[in-house]
């Protein structure tokens, strides 16, 4: 089988960072939880896994914004 086709409605931006990002994800007790809950979990400063996952997912969107801002 072949790669999927981008969705039409999804800037190329986006998938050139997601395509190079780390796959991160939060620790297995808080993947499925709601916001606050993982929210106040990584407000407590105690879960690495959760705070890099945070981390990484504010730079990529900082770096779409910045790529979104320079194509118009």
């Amino acid at each position: 089988m072949g790669r999927r086709k981008p969705s039409p409605k999804v800037r190329p931006e986006i998938f050139a960072v997601l395509r190079v990002s780390p796959k991160l994800e939060p620790c297995t007790g808080f993947r499925h939880a709601r916001l606050p809950r993982f929210v106040a979990h990584v407000n407590e400063g105690k879960c690495g896994q959760c705070i890099a996952f945070v981390r990484q997912s504010e730079k990529e969107l900082k770096m779409m914004r910045f790529l979104k801002a320079g194509r118009n």
